[in-house]
This record gives structure tokens, C-alpha cells and sequence, in this order.
């Protein structure tokens, strides 16, 4: 399906979402991207979705702490980049935690196939591991 195609079914999808449904003006992928303005969940579509808009502590008003920086992130990415400027790596998805707790994801390139749905599928695995043993 072409991209003009994809954008007009979700046009069509969204059309009884009324004002809460709206193409987003900002990026690449301007114009191709939705959002659901207001709602909380992982609702939105496109290639970067925000699924913690409307959270509400159970402890009271959440606080976000400083903005800081992480060494071994920025280490990744920049490792992730030369790769990229070197024609290794032609696609890309990922996860990412913002400093005030939002998740987002976005992916570029090549990505489709079940190449990168299998190498997500690694990643959830690692990901659920790591989480049951901080438990």
C-alpha cells in the first residue's frame, strides 16, 4: 500500500474520532504520522507513538526528576550512528524512556520483514528478563 493510500485509510479511520484525531506537522514522516490528541494509552499511529500520555500516580502528584545525561546511552547511540554513516546498519526500530518517564518508540529505514520482527522478539525476551529479576 502506498503512502498516500495509508494516510487516506487513516484519515478515513479516524474520521468519527472528530478533534481528537490529527496528522502530525513535525519530522520525516510529516503529514504520514496520527496522533489521538487526549487519550491515554498506546492509541496512537504511525511510526512514533507516545503510550504514557495521561498516566496518573496512585502516590500523588508525580514529580520528574532533573533531566540527566546517561554515559553509556549516548556511548550506544554514537556506536549506532557510525555504524549507520558506514552503511551497516540501513534500518532501525527501537523503545525509548524519557527523562519524565514518557516511552516512545520510532523506527527508519529498512525494517520491513521478519528479520527485525525476529530481533524484536530477542530484544522483548532479553527486556522481560531483565524485569523479573528486578522484581
Amino acid at each position: 500500500m502506498e503512502v498516500d493510500a495509508l494516510t487516506e485509510v487513516y484519515a478515513n479511520l479516524f474520521e468519527t474520532w472528530g478533534d481528537m484525531a490529527k496528522p502530525l506537522s513535525c519530522g520525516p514522516n510529516a503529514g504520514r504520522r496520527w496522533s489521538l490528541v487526549g487519550t491515554s494509552g498506546s492509541r496512537n499511529l504511525g511510526c512514533e507513538r507516545i503510550m504514557s500520555q495521561n498516566v496518573v500516580s496512585l502516590h500523588g502528584t508525580y514529580v520528574p526528576a532533573a533531566p540527566e545525561t546517561s554515559k553509556v546511552v549516548i556511548e550506544e547511540l554514537e556506536r549506532l550512528l557510525d555504524a549507520a554513516r558506514s552503511g551497516e546498519i540501513i534500518g532501525i526500530a527501537g523503545s525509548f524512556v524519557h527523562s519524565n518517564k514518557t516511552i516512545t518508540y520510532s523506527y527508519a529505514g529498512n525494517v520491513a520483514g521478519f528479520g527485525m520482527i525476529g530481533g524484536i522478539e530477542c530484544l522483548k525476551e532479553r527486556l522481560l528478563r531483565i524485569a523479573r529479576e528486578r522484581e
